[in-house]
């Protein structure tokens, strides 16, 4: 589906690597079995808050968050320059965002999946759409991150958007949504409340999704407690498959909110693994003998008179450069943790927050939260909050 006024990415296939030494290939081919047998989708969706220092920089930080396929983000940073956000994984992820300055949902997907069998639509600000196909099975799911605020027209795009879809496609609806209704939240959030909730409860009984979030599960924490407002929904079909759909306490990066890991049995394409050369450890020497060597000897005879005799050379050339730069570069082998901008002073921020937040859950003092809240840098002056 690719709903219409919507700009959806297509992304390029990646190529195959050339051959490599025993050991780099031996860890390569150990990667591409692992993700041959990978038999789950695994989906972390994760209000960040917009926090880019301290809730982005330190998932991204933590080589666990590569244990997902699918990042749906809500409330993203936004830079203030171009219409992006904070993307430090460029080699493990690709990002989806659209292209508005009032943008509140993102996609990262891993590119362990094969890029020709998904495709992204940014349905508004606040809901994208990806298309997931698994061309062996001829499955496809439907994955829509949502954030919802109160008084807006997100749910009944939403319902637009879901009525336009495949019948028989899977269905996965995640995100923020910002309502509290006894089929989802907990017993002291359950008076008063539930009218709000009216139009995502009639979404759930024409599209006829399951409730994968276990009810009462805090998803959001703030000053007077906790709340389940961060939900996730799926088809009959796709829900009889889920392994788990529970909140990942190790990538919990000190947002209000709280990351939901979404485990299903569901086969994917994989990708074949991107390498890159380190260039800049070219060894000279190695390179200008090696080629010296594969080039013919006496360049003067060679008489180029035609167009066969042209091509001819020029492969020559290309198969000397080729095993030049085999024998003097080596392939890169970047280091999980290794995440470019993410120094000393950005861990000493993220370790005082931590404390922080560690020290208001202890003692649930006024003075601590505000203390909490203002390192965070969560509220504005003048700002007024919703959940």
């Amino acid at each position: 589906m690719d709903p219409k006024g919507q700009h959806g990415d297509h992304p390029q296939s990646t190529q195959h690597p050339k051959d490599q030494d025993w050991h780099t290939h031996r860890q390569h081919h150990r990667r591409a079995t692992l993700m041959i047998g990978h038999q789950e989708l695994r989906i972390l969706q994760y209000n960040v808050q917009k926090s880019r220092d301290v809730v982005l920089a330190s998932l991204f930080k933590d080589s666990r968050v590569r244990e997902y396929d699918i990042l749906a983000i809500q409330e993203p940073w936004r830079n203030p320059f171009i219409t992006t956000t904070y993307h430090p994984l460029k080699t493990d992820f690709q990002l989806s965002y659209f292209n508005d300055a009032a943008t509140r949902v993102c996609l990262y997907i891993n590119k362990r999946i094969d890029p020709s069998t998904w495709s992204v639509s940014h349905i508004s600000k606040d809901i994208t759409h990806l298309n997931l196909r698994n061309p062996t099975s001829n499955e496809t799911i439907h994955i829509l991150n949502v954030y919802n605020e109160q008084g807006s027209h997100t749910l009944s795009i939403l319902a637009e958007t879901l009525s336009e879809l495949d019948p028989s496609n899977e269905i996965i609806v995640l995100g923020d949504f910002n309502l509290h209704h006894p089929f989802w939240s907990a017993p002291h959030r359950r008076t008063g409340v539930g009218s709000r909730a009216q139009p995502l409860l009639t979404i759930i009984e024409d599209f006829q999704l399951q409730l994968l979030t276990m009810p009462g599960t805090p998803t959001r924490r703030w000053k007077d407690g906790d709340s389940t407002i961060d939900l996730t929904f799926a088809s009959e079909g796709l829900a009889s498959r889920v392994a788990h759909c529970k909140v990942d306490k190790r990538l919990d990066c000190d947002s209000d909110h709280l990351p939901v890991a979404l485990v299903v049995d569901w086969e994917w394409n994989p990708t074949s693994p991107i390498r890159k050369r380190q260039w800049a450890k070219t060894n000279i020497l190695i390179l200008r003998q090696t080629v010296q060597d594969r080039l013919p000897h006496n360049l003067d005879a060679i008489q180029l008179i035609d167009e066969g005799s042209i091509d001819g050379f020029v492969s020559v050339i290309i198969k000397a450069l080729d095993a030049g730069i085999e024998a003097s570069t080596p392939w890169s082998n970047p280091s999980p943790r290794s995440i470019t901008g993410f120094d000393q002073e950005c861990k000493d921020i993220c370790s005082e927050l931590q404390q922080l937040r560690r020290r208001w859950q202890r003692t649930r003092s006024d003075e601590d939260y505000e203390a909490y809240r203002q390192a965070h840098g969560l509220v504005e002056p003048g700002e007024v909050g919703q959940e």
